[in-house]
């Protein structure tokens, strides 16, 4: 089922606009919605090329900065569409509920509390396809690895041969970035048992607020004009 963000253009209309609407046949009015809908989702995906919120203010800046300037929510630009249009609504979002979850987080915020007993029992591959937590997706550096490997000698539990020490190759292939630090922070005796990630909201689906709305309410009473001018109303 696709994940969508519900946004409601309710009241912005007439109750003789409405009356007009409702009294096209389906196939206009679910061209009308249509044409809207694709509307709104062309600027969100403006606000996302311009890293602005539906207020206009800019997002909030990355925890860290990627290397390759990438921008923010940019993987979630080209999967945005319409997915959904019938006589009565059209549905913006997106056509699989991974990329609908991260958008909903990122769209209205999250935070988290992890521990690093969680850390070490998560599956890295799980992780790596964005399900596990807010930071998960990197995998242990090899510095990492040279410390768990040739410092801590630390062992590590494999399917069917129990706790041994694996290489650093297998750790860096194995082993997420968060799961190496908790576990070093662990055989250190320090770090935190716990702690909070939060992701600050960045909005780009939604109708702004008034007076920004009005080319919305302008596009839907033209196409409304146009058809029931074409039908003789």
């Amino acid at each position: 089922m696709p994940a969508t963000i519900r946004v409601e253009v309710k009241g912005k209309l007439a109750a003789r606009e409405q009356l007009r609407l409702l009294a096209l046949p389906e196939a206009k009015r679910r061209r009308i919605l249509g044409r809207v809908a694709r509307k709104v989702a062309m600027d969100a995906k403006k606000r996302i090329s311009r890293q602005t919120d539906l207020g206009g203010a800019k997002y909030p800046k990355r925890h860290k900065r990627r290397k390759d300037g990438r921008k923010m929510l940019a993987g979630l630009r080209g999967r945005l569409a319409v997915v959904a249009v019938s006589g009565v609504e059209a549905k913006i979002g997106f056509k699989d509920g991974r990329t609908g979850a991260i958008a909903s987080q990122q769209q209205n915020g999250a935070s988290q509390t992890v521990t690093a007993a969680s850390l070490k029992r998560a599956d890295p591959r799980r992780q790596r396809n964005g399900r596990h937590d807010l930071q998960a997706g990197l995998m242990a550096t090899p510095r990492q690895a040279k410390v768990l490997a040739d410092e801590l000698n630390a062992k590590f539990r494999r399917k069917g041969s129990g706790w041994k020490k694996q290489s650093k190759r297998w750790i860096t292939q194995n082993i997420s970035m968060l799961q190496a630090g908790a576990i070093i922070r662990s055989m250190r005796g320090g770090g935190k048992a716990s702690w909070n990630t939060t992701l600050p909201p960045r909005s780009f689906l939604g109708l702004p607020e008034e007076p920004e709305l009005d080319p919305y309410v302008q596009e839907l009473r033209q196409r409304i004009f146009e058809m029931c001018k074409a039908k003789g109303m």
